[in-house]
């Protein structure tokens, strides 16, 4: 009897401990925090884009507990889906600075001034070359 009771406990132990893990990822402008997004949050960023400069920052923080031995490529494309910048980083749980200038360059010479959307994408790519996602992280708005 007692070993039932303990394998009923082992299993519902199980059952309760399992972790429900979701994908975040936290974008920053000059190390302060701008927003934390998920795949249930929605990943819409605006900034008024004679407001930013070169030197600016922006990073990105990527987790996903459910990757090992990935890297990971970041491309950000604008709204028409003309390539602006892309970005190799191996690892994960740490910040990676995104090619700002190159968003701010792309505005300036192809924009002009008007409202523009710029789409900030990550695939996972395996040692063994498989491809995760090509997740859509964010829509930044520069106006």
């Amino acid at each position: 009897m007692k070993k039932n009771l303990l394998i009923i406990l082992f299993i519902l132990g199980s059952i309760s401990s399992r972790a429900d893990t979701i994908t975040s990822w936290t974008f920053y402008l000059n190390n302060t925090k701008v927003k934390t997004c998920t795949d249930l949050t929605q990943n819409k960023i605006t900034i008024k884009a004679n407001t930013l400069k070169s030197s600016d920052i922006l990073e990105l923080e990527y987790f996903d507990d459910t990757c090992h031995n990935y890297e990971y490529v970041i491309t950000i494309k604008d709204e028409y889906k003309g390539g602006v910048s892309i970005k190799k980083i191996k690892g994960k749980n740490n910040r990676i600075r995104l090619d700002l200038n190159d968003i701010l360059e792309h505005y300036h010479k192809q924009f002009d001034g008007r409202k523009v959307f710029f789409l900030i994408f990550i695939d996972g790519i395996n040692k063994d070359k498989s491809i995760k996602n090509g997740r859509r992280l964010l829509e930044l708005t520069l106006n």
